[in-house]
């Protein structure tokens, strides 16, 4: 029987999906994926699905280069970015170190335009529906004592448009729930969850990469709070979060010397 199963996975810091068994395959680069899929309590590593044992196998172990722990920087060491250090010409063989605490991997380097777009289309590929109170998605009747609320992997449809999808997130401080493997277009009307029965009347429909990611206020202080406060969305903070990852310090070539003493001091330890 062919596995129609829809599955999430985790990095350890975002969370993606649904996909099908088949397009995890294309997915995966880390055997310490995590994985949910709707009916499991919490997220359980890659290797401990029978199904996907397949695809587990079929990733390298990881490779963990010697890394140096700590440098200690000279308060004349000039900032650069990666692009004017590759135009510098090093003359007599000197050597030089790039430093860059907030890499930290090789997947953390700075991606490319290409690669860089292809990365946000894959992490904020979902579809926004936004609700016009936080109350549209999470709700709780006191007299009751009874919740109603959004359900990860539930189907949501709207009658309206013929529009459906599967929910990947739910976020009652923005008011909005997050659908992925969207079919048709969801419009300013009416939608409901097929299992939670929830329901709320669409007030915009936004593209994931562009809802907000969080707002900056008069001081320029990250906040929660969207009155009178600036809009940064995911777009544009994973792209000015890119960016900063171009600015390295360059390490002067007469100072590489102490570098590499102090890094073997510190091995020793």
């Amino acid at each position: 029987m062919k596995n129609t199963k829809k599955y999430f996975y985790s990095d350890g810091k975002d969370k993606f999906g649904p996909f099908s068994k088949d397009e995890l395959k294309e997915l995966f680069s880390s055997r310490d994926t995590l994985i949910w899929y709707y009916g499991l309590e919490d997220w359980v590593p890659l290797s401990q699905i029978d199904e996907l044992k397949e695809i587990y196998y079929s990733i390298p172990p990881d490779f963990f280069p010697v890394q140096m722990r700590k440098v200690k920087q000279t308060p004349d060491s000039p900032q650069r970015s990666i692009k004017e250090t590759e135009q510098k010409n090093i003359s007599n063989n000197e050597k030089t170190e790039l430093v860059n605490e907030n890499l930290q991997d090789l997947n953390d380097w700075p991606k490319s335009g290409t690669t860089f777009n292809k990365f946000v289309d894959r992490k904020y590929s979902g579809t926004c529906l936004v609700a016009n109170a936080s109350t549209d998605i999470v709700s709780f009747n006191h007299d009751t004592n009874v919740s109603s609320k959004f359900l990860l992997g539930e189907l949501v449809t709207q009658s309206s448009s013929g529009a459906q999808g599967t929910v990947t997130s739910v976020d009652p401080t923005n008011s909005k729930i997050t659908l992925n493997s969207v079919s048709g277009t969801f419009t300013n009307g009416t939608v409901v969850g097929t299992e939670s029965t929830k329901s709320f009347t669409v007030t915009s429909v936004v593209r994931e990469q562009d809802v907000a990611h969080h707002y900056i206020d008069s001081n320029n202080l990250l906040t929660t709070i969207d009155t009178n406060n600036t809009a940064i969305s995911n777009l544009k903070y994973e792209r000015d979060l890119n960016e900063e990852k171009h600015i390295i310090r360059y390490i002067e070539p007469k100072y590489v010397g102490s570098v590499i003493k102090e890094f073997k001091e510190l091995v020793r330890e």
